[in-house]
């Protein structure tokens, strides 16, 4: 027998084995949910402990053979159970949807709160103070949804930075918004501060000359930050009338075929 074959065959016996622990995950879910556990959330905080300890020892702690071999069976015994399986689903989350026998929204959740406790370092033992220090599940989810849109705006901020920090320098080269003479301005870069008008022009009423380049730096971001908002604003406003569109559209041949009928 080659060495590969060996390989295979003990990583398909690490994968069997752990299936038969999840089983027993299982059982203890049916049976927490049938009995007086079912309305406690001490029986659920421990049993996600439990799974994030089958977790850690049968996905973070082992090779990729017993990996792939694990996701191999957990799809088998999944989509043998009506379960559809995803290529970019987790293993974590095959893993709580096979415990849990849940929907994608319930097993979501608590796959969530795994990902967090793991991230933060906590151990299985300790998963239960941990969910009710942070206040429970539902709170968990919350603040993992708000860091993961907190990171999204970071990065279209960061962007936004980038064009920005372009546009200044092709404006300096070739077209500036205007050009105006003042005498004593100095440095890399200098603020003007302008008061508008009703009339479309502005009045210059100030001017710091040798800008820091900290300064320089916040202003590039305030106005990237004012950029992102002003297109969050658009995408809204977009979103509302393609929504408003479809209504009409949808009332309209709605109205063709009653009186068609």
């Amino acid at each position: 027998m080659s060495k590969q074959s060996i390989t295979n065959i003990a990583a398909q016996q690490f994968a069997n084995d752990t299936v038969q622990k999840l089983d027993a995950l299982f059982k203890t879910r049916e049976n927490w949910e049938a009995t007086d556990f079912k309305k406690s959330n001490e029986g659920l905080y421990c049993l996600l402990g439990e799974c994030l300890g089958v977790f850690n020892a049968t996905f973070i702690k082992v090779t990729d053979d017993q990996r792939r071999a694990l996701r191999s069976e957990l799809t088998s015994k999944l989509s043998a159970a009506g379960v559809k399986v995803q290529k970019n689903t987790t293993s974590l989350m095959m893993l709580v949807r096979f415990v849990f026998n849940s929907d994608r929204k319930r097993a979501h959740g608590y796959a969530t709160v795994l990902a967090a406790a793991i991230a933060d370092g906590v151990s299985p033992t300790d998963l239960p103070a941990y969910i009710l220090a942070a206040g429970g599940v539902e709170e968990i989810k919350r603040r993992q949804v708000k860091s993961a849109e907190a990171i999204a705006k970071h990065q279209k901020i960061e962007d936004a930075k980038a064009n920005v920090m372009l546009e200044v320098e092709l404006a300096a080269a070739t077209t500036p918004l205007a050009t105006v003479q003042i005498e004593d301005v100095t440095g890399t870069f200098a603020l003007l501060l302008v008061k508008p008008s009703l009339n479309g022009s502005a009045a210059v009423v100030g001017v710091l000359s040798e800008l820091p380049e900290s300064m320089v730096k916040a202003l590039i971001t305030r106005m990237a930050k004012v950029r992102v908002s002003e297109q969050q604003q658009a995408d809204l406003t977009n979103t509302a009338d393609k929504d408003i569109l479809a209504a009409a559209i949808k009332a309209s041949n709605d109205d063709q075929m009653l009186n068609a009928a």
